[in-house]
């Protein structure tokens, strides 16, 4: 296929670095820190009549002890969508009895109270290709006219839920490039994009693989440095305390979700709340 310029955005299954390989081209090197998350999926009927005040319940990991998390969420017709997860090969079964089992043993029973009378609508299936992994194609000169972005340079854990907000932030890092490098017809090479793109990339990357290297059967876990781990501790304890409040609950959100500028941890009022004073 010929092109002027051909944006690799296929996903972790890119083929980018075979293709590379076959030109004879520089090869990127890559990160990869895998916690071993699996998740295991079924849809759900619900009861007739049962109402509830909620959309969304959550029930997290913690590490390191705590590997097991599950998300439960209402969707069209009466039905709810309902995910277990394990970290460090800790596979949720997938037969309707251990799949219970495993509900019932979350730090929290509301999750299994809540599905424990629901009727099966789909099979239970697995979905277990989570690990982090950075290509660092920044490091690299990429052949002219072509460039790589979304999960085909970072693909996330997706306990997080960043993955698609990553991507767009690559895409936007990519128009704003193209628009300072508009040479009306002549060759681009991106590089330089490649550069931006890993520094866009930092803070998401950072989170993930911070929080998945606090459990101690990732591979590839990042340690931190004294620094690094003080955050983290504050992280934690953000974290902890946002299970009971909800404004702080928001906050961290917002953050996570790169709606807010990580800065906004170190508002003055979080803080305080955080640390109890």
């Amino acid at each position: 296929m010929q092109a002027d310029f051909t944006v690799d955005a296929s996903g972790r299954s890119s083929d980018t670095p075979k293709w590379l390989e076959e030109m004879g081209a520089p090869m990127p090197t890559a990160t990869v820190v895998n916690p071993h998350v699996s998740y295991a999926t079924q849809r759900l009927k619900l009861p007739a009549g049962r109402q509830t005040d909620w959309k969304v319940m959550l029930v997290s990991q913690e590490a390191p002890h705590n590997p097991r998390l599950a998300y439960l969420a209402a969707v069209e017709g009466g039905e709810w969508i309902a995910t277990l997860g394990g970290y460090g090969k800790d596979y949720p079964p997938l037969e309707p009895e251990g799949f219970l089992k495993f509900a019932s043993s979350l730090a929290h029973p509301a999750f299994y109270e809540a599905i424990k009378d629901t009727e099966p609508v789909t099979e239970i299936k697995a979905h277990r290709a989570t690990a982090n992994r950075l290509y660092h194609y920044e490091q690299v000169k990429l052949p002219d006219g072509f460039a790589v972005i979304g999960d085909a340079v970072c693909a996330l854990c997706p306990v997080y839920g960043q993955g698609m907000t990553v991507s767009a932030m690559s895409a936007l890092v990519l128009r704003d490039w193209l628009k300072q490098h508009d040479q009306k017809g002549k060759p681009l090479n991106a590089s330089s994009f490649q550069k931006q793109l890993a520094k866009s990339l930092q803070f998401p990357w950072g989170m993930a693989t911070g929080s998945d290297s606090q459990f101690p059967t990732t591979d590839g876990a990042v340690s931190a440095n004294p620094v690094a781990g003080l955050f983290q501790q504050y992280i934690e304890r953000l974290i902890e305390q946002s299970k009971e409040d909800a404004w702080i609950h928001i906050r961290f959100t917002e953050v996570a979700h790169m709606l807010k500028s990580p800065a906004a941890f170190f508002d003055p009022r979080l803080v305080l709340k955080v640390l109890g004073r």
